[in-house]
């Protein structure tokens, strides 16, 4: 344990330790504050009572003993001194500023009382001042600041009557580094990146800049000042770490890192770091204390800051976000000294500084770090519901908000895992042809890749598998004679466009004088006993492309007496006359088209009659072709169809009544030359 008690000695003006006394454990930090109440102006300084030097770790910066790291050796008691200063030093306003390199910047000096004195400029460190740089009246300006500007300026009083020049406290300025507009172009990958790029310390502060080298862990880091000046006291550079453990005004500037691969290349200059350094100043600025120094909430839970100045009621106070002059988030307000969140967001999160101003400058508190937590998010899906006509893509997405680390993961509401067709991709689950089998529920499962949350799952999502209209037929049966005429109509509601087709239901072609019509119609001028069966009408999107069946209607043709038939107009003529108990032989198809050298094959067959005995001969009487079979089982067949093999072909039974041959309506076939491709010649 570390045990630290502070006794404030002062001859002239007494000052106020808080607190007074602390007991800490070892390797912990702790911080003690100093001041005179009603004398800001007291310069303050700490010592240790037995009059050894400050431990390692241990700074004293404005009446702020700081110990970091406590170690044993840094328990005992120390002293709190303030001095008041009595001779009138000229005064700097402002104390310190800190602008964008290439804006203007302005210091005033002037002192009270005595408007005659004459005041001039100069560099703390002995320094010439910058080029643009005027010094007029007291007045100090800067039409384009650059980096070399940054750095602790001293006015100087001196009374024309006679006496010793009086100095000013410091009045330091500082530079931020020119950020890149859009037009212009960017460090590039292989350029040594530097962390921080801009640091703002005060002084005997320590600081610290990195650099690497993407990509080339091993490059040789080197680091310089901007201005061809040595690197200050103390000042290491190892291995890419620039680090000044105790900054000095005459650090402040620009510092450039170099880099060099070890494997050859010319060597690479990262751009400028800079640091800014606020000086120690022989008054002192407000020291101001805050409470708590950290809090952590949850989002959306209320959060609370107080700052104020020791000893001093009355006190002009303001809080910042992360740096002097930062705006407040949107919602946070403040009001005598208190910063209040009424409800903490993420980007609310930060350091918060609270500060108080006097003739010696700007008090600065230390940075009250506000934590906001965000309870674990269930993932989102978009959108909860699909729908897709069958054979269209479908996607959905699934993330987590403020969480683009976590995995996400899809499955089946059931459990089970997404079927076959699907796919999933960083959140993302596709459907390049959503089926029917697609169609269902789905969640998605976020899991926290560190383990620090429970998997959560996200809402249902829905996709629906749209399935075409089915196209309407009339009438559903329709039962007809032997000869009569048939019509079936098929439409589909809400398309006049879609493509209408006929077929049979077996699978069989569509009979002979059966046509289909471009209206959807399916019709013939004389019905036969092979008609008879179920036909579908098929519905076609011509921009899609899907397909939808009707319900089959249902065709019966009735045989009609060949007495009657006779009597019939619908007869065919040659039908009246023969006998009653005379069939006609029937073929299928009646008619066909081949190429030459492709195969023919004609169906002859009697009504009714399946043991008929029928032949085949050409139209005249001619023989069958060289190489055409035709067997008693009506089957007319030519294997390589030739020029020569086109005609009309007859297939005939005999009856048996009478004894003579009846013969089939002729069967027609028509063959096309092959095309022969003439040799084209380059």
């Amino acid at each position: 344990m570390v045990s630290a008690a502070l006794i404030a000695i002062s001859a002239a003006v007494k000052p106020v330790v808080n607190p007074p006394t602390q007991t800490i454990d070892e390797g912990a930090s702790t911080r003690f504050q100093c001041y005179v109440p009603g004398n800001p102006g007291a310069r303050l300084s700490w010592r240790k009572e037995d009059g050894s030097a400050f431990g390692r770790g241990v700074e004293d910066s404005n009446g702020i003993l700081t110990i970091f790291n406590a170690h044993s050796s840094n328990a005992g008691a120390y002293v709190c001194s303030a001095v008041d200063p009595h001779a009138v030093s000229p005064v700097v306003d402002p104390p310190s500023q800190t602008v964008d390199e290439g804006a203007s910047a302005h210091f005033r000096c002037y002192v009270p009382g005595d408007p005659d004195a004459q005041l001039r400029w100069r560099k703390e460190d002995g320094s010439t001042l910058g080029y643009g740089v005027s010094d007029d009246q007291g007045t100090l300006s800067f039409a384009r600041v650059t980096s070399s500007d940054a750095g602790a300026y001293i006015c100087s009083a001196q009374n024309p009557r006679g006496g010793s020049p009086i100095d000013s406290s410091p009045a330091y300025l500082g530079v931020n580094a020119r950020r890149p507009q859009p037009t212009e172009v960017l460090v590039s990958a292989s350029d040594p990146v530097i962390e921080p790029p801009t640091q703002t310390v005060d002084e005997g502060e320590r600081a610290k800049f990195r650099c690497y080298l993407p990509g080339v862990p091993d490059a040789q880091l080197s680091w310089r000042r901007q201005d061809g000046n040595p690197l200050g006291q103390g000042v290491t550079d190892s291995r890419g770490i620039l680090t000044l453990p105790r900054v000095q005004p005459s650090d402040a500037g620009a510092y450039v890192c170099t880099a060099q691969d070890a494997r050859g290349g010319s060597p690479i200059d990262s751009r400028p770091a800079y640091l800014n350094v606020n000086p120690r100043r022989h008054g002192s600025a407000p020291t101001l204390m805050i409470d708590p120094p950290s809090q952590t909430v949850n989002e959306n839970e209320p959060a609370q800051f107080k700052c104020w100045v020791p000893g001093v009621l009355g006190c002009e106070l303001t809080w910042h976000k992360e740096y002097i002059g930062g705006p407040l988030p949107y919602g946070v307000y403040q009001s005598g000294g208190v910063l209040k969140i009424p409800r903490a967001q993420l980007h609310d999160a930060g350091n918060y500084i609270c500060t108080a101003a006097n003739k010696y400058g700007i008090g600065q508190s230390p940075a009250a770090r506000l934590i906001v937590n965000r309870p674990p998010q269930p993932p989102r899906v978009d959108p909860p519901e699909m729908t897709v006509n069958d054979g269209d893509p479908a996607r959905f997405r699934c993330w987590v908000p403020g969480d683009p680390a976590a995995r996400l993961s899809w499955r089946l509401r059931s459990g089970e895992p997404i079927p076959y067709g699907s796919q999933e991709n960083e959140g993302i689950l596709n459907f390049p042809r959503a089926r029917q089998s697609h169609a269902g529920s789905y969640v998605c499962t976020a899991t926290d890749p560190e383990g620090r949350n429970p998997p959560m799952q996200s809402p249902e999502v829905r996709l629906i598998i749209r399935q075409p209209k089915a196209p309407s037929v009339e009438p559903p049966t329709l039962s007809v004679k032997e000869g009569e005429p048939v019509t079936f109509r098929c439409w589909l509601p809400e398309n006049e466009n879609a493509e209408l087709h006929w077929r049979r239901a077996d699978g069989n072609p569509l009979g002979y004088g059966v046509s289909e019509g471009q209206d959807g119609t399916l019709s013939t001028p004389t019905a036969r006993e092979v008609d008879a069966g179920e036909y579908i009408c098929s519905a076609i999107d011509p921009e899609s492309g899907y397909a939808a069946d009707s319900t089959p209607v249902q065709l019966s043709v009735g045989k009609l007496p060949r007495v009657a038939c006779q009597l019939a107009k619908h007869c065919h003529p040659s039908a009246a006359v023969h006998p009653v108990s005379a069939q006609r032989p029937e073929v299928e198809p009646p008619e066909q088209f081949v190429n030459e050298g492709d195969p023919v094959r004609f169906q002859c067959f009697v009504p009714g009659n399946a043991r008929a005995q029928l032949r085949w001969s050409r139209e005249g009487g001619g023989p069958l072709p060289y190489g055409v079979t035709a067997n008693g089982d009506g089957v007319l067949y030519i294997p390589n169809a030739q020029l020569g093999d086109a005609g009309n072909y007859l297939c005939s039974t005999i009856d048996p009544e009478r004894g003579e041959p009846i013969e089939s309506t002729p069967a027609r076939l028509v063959v096309h030359a092959r095309k022969t491709q003439t040799p084209s010649f380059h």
